[in-house]
């Protein structure tokens, strides 16, 4: 099979699982920004927006807005990180963890079942390699433009 069949049954795989995660969160009633907060933040890590943006590649103004509204329930808060003037850790309150566990739970059992099935199969290698693809991927784009 050519480079150019295997990009393409790539992409629609990567597509295909973009998908699954948007017609849940949609199903769920949230955003995408909303939804990766919460999957940043569960059960309990500490997380700059920056980060979040950085990771999930996001606009930092759709985070900014998701924060604030989360902040406005009572679901997350921020708080200084040592040595960084603008920089903020979020966290989930008590109050979000709750929220957060409520609509991730099924989300952690399907993702369980996948992966074990994967796993199985495939071993490690595959989640190293698509690790490998995506940051490949990235810096290619880096480079062209």
């Amino acid at each position: 099979m050519d480079e150019n069949e295997l990009i393409r049954r790539y992409s629609i795989a990567s597509l295909k699982v973009e998908g699954v995660y948007a017609h849940f969160t949609k199903k769920l009633g949230m955003d995408e920004s909303e939804w990766t907060i919460l999957y940043a933040l569960y059960p309990d890590y500490r997380i700059s927006q920056k980060e979040i943006c950085d990771r999930w590649m996001i606009p930092t103004s759709t985070i900014n807005t998701a924060v604030k509204h989360f902040r406005e329930l009572g679901y997350c808060e921020v708080e200084k990180i040592q040595g960084k003037r603008r920089e903020l850790h979020l966290y989930l309150t008590e109050k979000g963890k709750i929220f957060a566990k409520n609509l991730l739970e099924k989300v952690f059992i399907a993702e369980k079942k996948a992966i074990q099935k994967t796993l199985a199969h495939y071993g490690t290698s595959f989640v190293e390699a698509t690790e490998q693809f995506a940051d490949a991927l990235q810096e290619a784009f880096k480079e062209n433009n």
